[in-house]
């Protein structure tokens, strides 16, 4: 395992005898406070990762702290070992390390950037262990760190730096693309001061029902089968499809059509209510269990338009007052979604609507698209920097 570095003609040496590590502490609970006066966020792993919404905070007079600023280089070696990032300030739980006094030697950008390798990533996992909590920290004196030049350290930085400014752009762009989704949804879909009518989705539905709870697989046998996880950002992921085996009468029953919403019934309460339109992503679709499908009477909806409708504020409060809570998740079943009542306004204003929102939806989704571009040239870009091919 100690081999697990880049092969290059440069120098290398180990992280230790190139900068210090400190470690984070743990005030307790008891440390935890909520009012703001006079205090710091306490930064656990799940904060670094973006897993965990509810921010902590601790006295700043607490002298049990690792107090760290937004231009330090964190990494994680507990929880979620391997995370390295910047940008936060606050106390620093045991789980993350902070990195300080750099010998002149290493540029801090080039080790920020060095710490993100496959590389640096697979030595850190070679040496996790544990079941309930990972812990590896015992990678780190295995990690080695090659050295070129201070001059190309920097060139280097400079190369990725550029890439990661596409980035930041181009994350950006989503951000104000989904902003104005959602200024116009709540724009075109409020019903006040207009003339529109109130109907029960169950007037404008051919079909509400429930989707098969055939066992599903992994190795592709049988048709594939939509389930909770494959709901993503409001879009069917195909790379989360599984496949179940099905009778020809099976698949005739839950077989999804053109224009069909998938929602979500059962599921956390945070969570309830995912939807997603199926647009013919993948061929011969089948709907799963804990989703219904929702099929529109054309006639009187346009597909899209409800499927917009569902991602409303107004759509939200209904959900949320019907949901049926137990342990861990919420529910809500046919007859309840039935009797939701949606703002409808002639086919006419729906076309408009629908071709506004979905422009604006088209856009993100080319947005995203050259998010994952972006992400695949910064890893190429850092892996060829970092081996001197570039």
């Amino acid at each position: 395992m100690e081999n697990l570095v880049m092969i290059t003609n440069w120098p290398t040496k180990k992280l230790t005898d190139l900068c210090k590590l400190e470690r984070g502490t743990e005030p307790g609970s008891d440390s935890y406070v909520k009012d703001l006066v006079g205090t710091i966020p306490f930064l656990r792993v799940g904060d670094l990762t973006g897993k965990v919404d509810a921010k902590r905070f601790v006295k700043k007079s607490n002298n049990n702290l690792q107090v760290v600023n937004k231009n330090e280089t964190l990494i994680t070696f507990d929880g979620t070992p391997g995370i390295v990032v910047r940008g936060f300030s606050g106390a620093i739980a045991s789980g993350i390390r902070v990195i300080r006094n750099l010998k002149p030697e290493i540029n801090g950008d080039f080790l920020f950037y060095y710490l993100k390798t496959p590389m640096v990533q697979k030595m850190i996992k070679a040496y996790s262990k544990g079941v309930t909590i990972i812990h590896a920290s015992a990678a780190i004196p295995y990690i080695k760190i090659p050295l070129p030049s201070v001059l190309i350290q920097r060139k280097i930085v400079e190369r990725l730096d550029a890439t990661k400014k596409a980035q930041e752009l181009n994350n950006k762009q989503i951000e104000l693309a989904e902003e104005l989704f959602q200024s116009l949804l709540h724009r075109e879909l409020d019903p006040k001061g207009k003339n529109w009518e109130g109907r029960f989705l169950k007037d404008i539905l051919v079909k509400i029902q429930n989707g098969t709870t055939a066992k599903q697989n992994q190795e592709g046998r049988g048709y594939p089968v939509t389930r909770i996880e494959t709901i993503q950002n409001s879009q069917i992921d195909p790379l989360r499809i599984r496949h179940a085996e099905l009778s020809q009468e099976e698949f005739e029953k839950y077989r999804l059509n053109l224009g069909d919403i998938l929602f979500s019934h059962i599921n956390s309460e945070e969570l309830i209510g995912k939807v997603a339109i199926f647009e013919n992503q993948i061929e011969n679709l089948i709907l799963g269990m804990n989703l219904l499908v929702l099929r529109p009477q054309k006639t009187l909806v346009i597909p899209h338009y409800l499927y917009f409708y569902f991602l409303t504020q107004d759509a939200r409060t209904q959900i949320a007052r019907n949901a049926k809570r137990a342990v861990n998740q919420a529910s809500i079943n046919q007859a309840q979604l039935a009797r939701f009542k949606v703002p409808t306004s002639s086919l006419g204003v729906q076309k408009q609507i629908v071709e506004k929102l979905s422009a604006v939806q088209d856009y993100k989704k080319k947005l995203l698209e050259q998010k994952a571009k972006l992400q695949e040239l910064f890893e190429s870009v850092l892996n060829k920097s970092m081996k001197g091919q570039l």
